[in-house]
């Protein structure tokens, strides 16, 4: 007879989907059959959809390799219900289509749905919806919350390894996700509001400047190039 195992899965995405979006997923065992982890996310693109979904795959693979997943019924609990959709409701159609959606798109994330999927078809896996960041005291909300204190702690890591060192760390997106603040430019620099513009004499007269007849035009100034260092991929 099989045993029963169960997995929290969370991924956290800074800057979702945009330029210099950087992750981390987290892998929580309230049972203790496997060490918890928190790992940045280094596959591609960052979303919220693909950290949620790589942590999914990486928890499967885990358990796979460290255990053996035919020894156990494994439950998957994660607060990503695009997660389970993709694997329990709509792969079956996208696989007999040749992984295109029904406008004939190619399917997004496939090299993480299809591996799950894999595995869903071949062990007795069971994915179950739970709610994310919640306040309760029970033992899916605990469980949820340590995976994704465990994904953002890897994404916090990973932003902290790229900024400069005293640079503060702003709030970000969801679940208090961290971001830098933005480097101020020459013209953003804050300027002293209380400063006085200089007055100027009564009855003054400004002074002329003498005239030239031949006034070679001004040389043009360099312009501030500010340069976008790409973010370095993480092991």
């Amino acid at each position: 007879m099989k045993e029963n195992l169960v997995v929290f899965t969370d991924g956290s995405c800074s800057r979702n989907g945009k330029v210099g979006a950087i992750g981390g997923i987290g892998i929580h065992f309230p049972d203790q059959e496997l060490p918890d982890v928190s790992k940045i996310f280094n596959k591609g693109k960052c979303t919220n959809q693909r950290t949620e979904l790589y942590a999914i795959y990486s928890a499967l693979r885990y358990i796979n390799s460290r255990l053996g997943l035919s020894k156990y019924n494994v439950y998957v609990k994660t607060d990503s219900k695009y997660s389970i959709d993709c694997v329990t409701n709509w792969a079956d159609n996208w696989v007999n289509n040749g992984w295109l959606t029904k406008k004939g798109e190619p399917v997004l994330n496939r090299e993480f749905i299809e591996e799950i999927y894999r595995y869903y078809n071949k062990y007795s896996i069971f994915m179950e919806h739970v709610d994310g960041h919640s306040d309760l005291d029970d033992y899916n909300a605990i469980g949820n919350n340590e995976a994704d204190r465990l994904a953002t702690s890897a994404t916090k890591k990973a932003i902290e390894a790229l900024m400069p060192k005293n640079r503060p760390i702003a709030s970000g997106s969801k679940t208090n996700r961290k971001i830098p603040l933005p480097l101020l430019s020459k013209k953003q620099k804050p300027t002293n509001k209380s400063r006085k513009p200089p007055t100027r004499i009564k009855n003054e007269v400004p002074k002329r400047a003498p005239i030239k007849h031949h006034i070679s035009p001004p040389k043009n100034l360099d312009k501030l190039i500010v340069e976008l260092v790409p973010f370095s991929q993480y092991n």
